[in-house]
């Protein structure tokens, strides 16, 4: 693909075939125009269109008056999702996604 082409693509957050390691990534460019590559499963998930399968923590996005990602806690119990805080901002949350891993180098 040549850079034109992948510009164009990339700039619509389209999901495509990362060459470097083979899995679907989605792709898009930060602040610097710099092409940015980040796996598809770290994409944010609406909550209208699934919730996570296990209980845990999750980055969430909070369409309040503040527009805020925090981190916060899901449960799964009996069938029934549950977002758990003590701020009642839970019935804000309309995106969800896994944790990144933790970084690998000790810097």
């Amino acid at each position: 693909m040549n850079d034109t082409n992948e510009r164009s693509c990339a700039s619509r957050g389209s999901v495509a075939k990362c060459h470097a390691c083979g899995a679907g990534c989605v792709e898009g460019y930060d602040a610097e125009g710099v092409l940015v590559r980040v796996p598809a499963r770290s994409r944010w998930i609406a909550a209208t269109e699934r919730l996570p399968a296990r209980s845990g923590d999750y980055l969430v996005f909070l369409d309040d008056y503040q527009q805020s990602v925090i981190v916060m806690n899901g449960c799964l119990d009996d069938g029934d999702w549950y977002w758990s805080d003590d701020w009642d901002r839970a019935k804000y949350v309309t995106h969800w996604m896994p944790l990144p891993a933790p970084p690998t180098d000790s810097k």
